[in-house]
């Protein structure tokens, strides 16, 4: 399977499937924080809901 270059790159690849079959996505980014972080280090989070 082929990787995207980046975070930015998949959200974009996301966002064009979800309008081509009308759908709803919504995703969350972690700035500053990978997955493995504790909770308390984690950066500040923000909730994106795109159509």
């Amino acid at each position: 399977m082929d990787h995207l270059p980046s975070t930015e790159a998949a959200v974009t690849a996301l966002r064009a499937l979800a309008d081509v079959y009308e759908r709803e996505i919504g995703f969350t980014h972690d700035i500053g924080a990978d997955q493995t972080s504790r909770r308390t280090a984690r950066g500040r989070r923000r909730h994106h809901r795109v159509r």
